[in-house]
């Protein structure tokens, strides 16, 4: 990726820190204008609950776990296609959504909590195990 980084010529504008602490991750949510999951397989999606939460707008690959914790509030496009994708990002950043739609996307992400999550997890075992009795 770096290589890529360097045959483009985009030293100056992309950087590839690697793994960051909680409070890197923290600043950098602070100061993001967009946050991008090209995510080709994803278990869930956490990140993108993690930006809502942060105020921090979407796009996401198109596959169906993302348009799954994404809802409405993300937007979308098929990261495979990189041109498309790269025309999304742009129209991303030049078109962010307003309070209301930022204050939506917060009110999506606070559906998926850890409680909630064990509590399904709960259910579907116990399910599971009264059927193999």
């Amino acid at each position: 990726m770096a290589d890529d980084v360097a045959r483009l010529g985009l030293e100056s504008d992309v950087v590839l820190p690697g793994w960051v602490s909680d409070a890197q991750l923290e600043a950098l949510y602070q100061v993001a204008e967009l946050y991008v999951c090209p995510s080709m397989v994803e278990g869930f999606g956490l990140p993108v609950v993690d930006a809502f939460r942060r105020n921090v707008p979407v796009l996401a690959n198109d596959v169906a776990v993302l348009r799954e914790v994404g809802g409405e509030s993300a937007r979308y496009a098929d990261a495979t296609d990189a041109t498309a994708f790269g025309l999304a990002i742009t129209a991303a950043v030049a078109s962010p959504p307003d309070d209301a739609e930022r204050a939506s996307a917060r009110a999506w992400a606070s559906r998926f909590t850890w409680d909630d999550a064990a509590s399904a997890t709960a259910a579907v075992l116990s399910d599971r195990a009264r059927r193999t009795r």
